[in-house]
């Protein structure tokens, strides 16, 4: 019995530079960020008896064309899931996209000017207010 569901699942986000897209680096986030939402969903989907909110975290970094070539598949996926899941495909299930912002985490010690990882608090709960 419960009205929201948040999915916060993720592999490791950078990775090695290469010149072509790595192939197994974007299934990888296909499988994370599509195939297994989607599977979520269709079970939930088929479970519930009310308007359930899935709180599907995506990234700003899908606004901005950065030159950062160790997250375009990170980038390429995050738009396809955005596009798929901003469509009305479940019958239950309210599917709501926000992009948070970067937050400094041991995946980006390397990026300056980062929130700190507390402030995932304050996104999760605009995130949160936008359900409502």
């Amino acid at each position: 019995r419960f009205d929201q569901i948040y999915y916060f699942a993720t592999p490791k986000i950078f990775n090695n530079v290469t010149e072509r897209i790595n192939i197994k680096i974007l299934s990888d986030f296909f499988d994370y960020y599509i195939l297994n939402i989607i599977n979520i969903l269709n079970l939930i989907d088929k479970k519930l008896s009310k308007k359930t909110y899935f709180l599907l975290p995506s990234t700003i970094a899908t606004k901005y064309e950065e030159n950062n070539k160790n997250l375009r598949e990170y980038k390429l996926i995050k738009k396809l899931s955005e596009e798929l899941f901003n469509l009305d495909i479940f019958e239950n299930v309210i599917v709501k996209i926000h992009k948070f912002n970067r937050v400094k985490t041991n995946q980006t010690t390397s990026i300056h000017k980062i929130p700190k990882y507390s402030d995932i608090i304050i996104e999760t709960k605009n995130a949160i207010n936008l359900m409502k």
